[in-house]
């Protein structure tokens, strides 16, 4: 069996570039031993506490440089994390607007789409990482414009890691934007509540060859974007359709978009289907890994992780954390802030760890948000 590790640490082939063989080998992880508990940091002596005589002189104290410190970047976050939200929501809101003027009145009008994507590429560039963030939360009913932008955002910090320009990421990110345009023809089947009929299915395999003919009307979109909305679902071995194309029959950018759709698509819930959590999504990925580029797997995953920022995770203290920092160099142990004892109860005092130094705990799970949450904010 393929392992997740095969592809992090084992070297990519003729997919990779000179410049990436050159790059320095991740530092080996030491294999943790199972069933270790975490070593808790010891309180302070409360008998060291200044009696009732003394505290009558002594002044309030005033909030440590450390304190205002982390208060103010609290702060920083939050804001960064709304204006984030709300570009978000701009965006789905613009390609939502255009795609229905589109398919009704046969014309669009790129500028706001194109300002906002700009604007998303800036921060991404600055290293803003709330966009992994939402593309990983959980889609609204009308999922597929959610869907059509993750797979945009997603597009963006992949190419980001091999290195594309602005131009370049600009072209990639509108033309994933509107990679399942084609879908929207078939609205009455792609959001109902089962499994589709191998006729049905047959039907919406032709979405891709249907989107091309929909965007070819228009002047504002060029040959590569084009390209992207009819081989976004096919795959280096010949495997995906409409066209069964392989290894260099399809467009750079397909390949890019092919590889993130499918993981957008295994992370997310579904009518007919719970989602498949992060890091097994990843693990099939590998496992048929002749599907797609193996460097752009390998840069994908140090890109987003396997265990995501805000993803859920049992430790083998067997405490329960959420992940608030990834390692691109250690994958497998992120940062996380323990939530939950290992009696399953709330934790008083604030508790993050870098596991990276921590040899004798690591990730034990990743577990389904919705199971831990509840009890978590409690």
């Amino acid at each position: 069996m393929i392992r997740i590790a095969d592809i992090i640490s084992g070297s990519p082939g003729k997919d990779l570039p000179d410049k990436d063989k050159e790059k320095k080998e991740p530092p080996k992880e030491t294999n943790p031993p199972p069933n270790v508990e975490l070593i808790k940091t010891q309180s302070e002596d409360s008998s060291k506490i200044p009696g009732p005589s003394l505290t009558a002189h002594i002044p309030a104290r005033e909030p440590s440089l450390m304190e205002l410190s982390k208060s103010m970047l609290d702060k920083v976050k939050l804001e960064s994390s709304q204006e984030t939200k709300t570009l978000y929501n701009s965006l789905t809101d613009s390609l939502k607007h255009n795609c229905k003027t589109l398919l009704v009145a046969g014309n669009i009008n790129l500028d706001a789409l194109k300002d906002n994507l700009s604007a998303v590429i800036d921060q991404i560039a600055l290293g803003n990482e709330e966009f992994i963030i939402l593309t990983n939360s959980p889609s609204s009913s009308d999922y597929i414009y959610n869907h059509m932008v993750n797979v945009s955002m997603l597009s963006i910090i992949l190419g980001k890691q091999i290195g594309f320009n602005k131009s370049r990421l600009l072209e990639l990110s509108l033309g994933s934007l509107f990679h399942d345009v084609g879908l929207l023809e078939f609205e009455q089947l792609i959001y109902a509540p089962r499994k589709l009929t191998p006729e049905e299915y047959e039907q919406i395999k032709k979405h891709p060859i249907l989107g091309r003919q929909i965007l070819e009307k228009q002047k504002s979109f060029s040959t590569q974007i084009l390209a992207i909305v009819s081989q976004h679902h096919e795959r280096l071995d010949g495997t995906g359709y409409p066209n069964n194309l392989k290894g260099d029959k399809i467009d750079e950018y397909s390949k890019i978009v092919s590889l993130v759709n499918n993981y957008e698509s295994l992370t997310h819930k579904r009518p007919f289907r719970e989602k498949i959590l992060n890091d097994q999504a990843i693990r099939m990925m590998v496992e048929q890994k002749t599907a797609f580029n193996s460097l752009y797997l390998k840069l994908f995953i140090e890109a987003v992780s396997i265990y995501p920022l805000s993803s859920w995770v049992k430790l083998s203290s067997g405490e329960t954390a959420k992940v608030v920092g990834t390692n691109r160099y250690s994958l497998l142990k992120p940062t996380v802030k323990i939530y939950l004892d290992k009696q399953n109860k709330r934790v008083e005092a604030e508790h993050i760890i870098d596991l990276s130094k921590q040899p004798n705990v690591y990730v034990k799970a990743q577990i389904p948000e919705e199971s831990v949450e509840s009890k978590a904010k409690g």
